[in-house]
């Protein structure tokens, strides 16, 4: 390929280049400090991470090297075994699911705990139900669920059981007995928050950090979430860690959470099935927990939730309309802070506008002068010849015969395969830095405004 062959030329070429690496970089500072804007949320902030995991991260296995999280799902084949579907699979049992079946879950979790060696005992049990209210639609009198529950909790057990605090009520955390409030006051029963957040797209890729209650006092203190409590609890780190944690606009990038696709194994009786976060797995709840080996449980979470058809525990969680239950969004969430060890980043602005300015630059630059070589007017002379008009139409589509053309139609898309590929490598890198790749596609509308006011002012 023979290159320009003028000055003239070539500084044409660096200058226009220029001018739009530096338009580029201009709105990759508007994009970084205006991000929780909504229309740039949902255009490029979001739509860009949606892709990225969706298209790359969701499909690596990773080992984030933390303990293990079995996940025991209430779903389908749970309710069938105790019962709770009717012929129409839909739930024969209110609003509320009877609290007796999540004691005997509890109940079987202890089974196993006290068959195994002390050094494999889990950490923790989380339990994700709503437990603001007692079966009683009044909230007065306590069922015969109720009290099963309050009595099972009341034991003394290894590991830690961890509650939702979902508003001021809640029958557990109030709860009068004395062996209840010694259990939370040793830190054995802990509260925390469920939030997550849904964008107006419908789609939930967050959670909250905290969520403000009162406590038994009535002073109101803030309840961190289940994945950041856990979290914490596995690296030993103190409750300080909550002020790193943004509720505000930062919040839109730090509290993402990486959702990876899972390998589903069914049978008649049982649902089972494998993520690709190494540690976190799930089973239908009624599974024998014994298949569970004994040295995966040490330092390990259990999770108990709804994932049944009937559930309105459920979310989308990309642009792609995947949907899944509430506890597999706080699994994901616990695993994401273990993979990225906090919160995740973003790119210091200095180096993502380094980057969005050289990589333009560079291959508009390199456009102009592919489009200036000899090679390309010939490739233009042969579409000229071509004798079949849809055939023509396509070439000169591909290869148009205006430099403005070319380079308009081939800058952003190379950019942004360019860009994709180093946010992904930065994402994975170990600093796991964000770099939103998708801002070269906002380019187009303002760089020909801009043009078209060159072309009027500046003659």
């Amino acid at each position: 390929m023979k290159l320009p062959q003028t000055n003239h030329t070539l500084r044409t070429y660096l200058s226009q280049a220029f001018f739009k690496g530096l338009s580029v970089a201009v709105l990759t500072l508007v994009v970084y400090q205006f991000f929780y804007i909504e229309f740039i949320r949902a255009s490029i902030e979001d739509s860009a991470f949606d892709t990225t995991s969706w298209y790359a991260l969701s499909k690596e296995k990773t080992d984030t090297h933390s303990s293990n999280v079995f996940i025991l799902l209430v779903d389908d084949k749970f309710l069938k075994s105790k019962h709770l579907l009717d012929e129409n699979n839909e739930t024969n049992y209110g609003y509320i699911m009877p609290r007796g079946y999540l004691a005997d879950i509890i109940r079987e979790v202890d089974t196993l705990v006290d068959d195994i060696d002390e050094e494999n005992y889990p950490d923790a049990l989380f339990l994700d139900y709503d437990l603001a209210y007692l079966s009683d639609p009044y909230n007065r009198v306590a069922s015969a669920d109720d009290l099963k529950l309050l009595e099972t909790l009341q034991k003394k057990r290894p590991y830690t059981i961890y509650l939702p605090m979902t508003a001021n009520y809640n029958f557990i955390y109030y709860a009068k007995d004395a062996q209840i409030q010694q259990q939370i006051k040793d830190k054995k029963i802990r509260f925390v928050s469920v939030g997550l957040t849904s964008a107006s797209d419908g789609v939930s890729r967050r959670y909250y950090a905290y969520e403000t209650y009162n406590d038994i006092n009535g002073k109101p203190i803030k309840f961190m979430n289940v994945a950041i409590e856990l979290w914490m609890q596995q690296h030993e780190l103190d409750s300080s860690i909550l002020e790193s944690f943004s509720q505000k606009g930062p919040a839109l990038i730090e509290n993402r959470i990486i959702f990876k696709d899972k390998h589903i194994q069914e049978d008649t009786h049982y649902t089972t099935w494998q993520s690709n976060w190494k540690q976190v797995s799930a089973m239908s709840a009624h599974s024998p927990l014994d298949m569970i080996y004994e040295d995966d449980l040490r330092g390990s979470i259990i999770m108990v939730g709804a994932a049944h058809s009937a559930s309105s525990d459920s979310f989308e969680i990309d642009a792609y309309s995947q949907e899944i239950s509430g506890i597999e969004m706080h699994a994901n969430a616990l695993m994401t802070l273990n993979y990225l060890d906090g919160t995740l980043k973003r790119l210091p602005i200095v180096w993502s506008v380094i980057i969005v300015f050289s990589i333009v630059f560079g291959i508009d630059l390199l456009l102009s002068m592919v489009f200036g070589s000899k090679i390309y007017k010939k490739l233009i002379a042969k579409n000229t010849n071509i004798k079949v008009a849809w055939l023509q139409n396509l070439m000169f589509k591909l290869f148009p015969k205006t430099k403005e053309d070319f380079n308009e139609m081939w800058l952003i898309l190379i950019a942004l395969v360019v860009m994709f590929f180093i946010s992904y490598k930065l994402l994975i890198a170990n600093e796991h830095y964000w770099f939103n790749w998708l801002i070269p596609a906002m380019m187009s509308l303002p760089y020909m405004m801009i043009v078209g006011i060159k072309k009027i002012f500046i003659k």
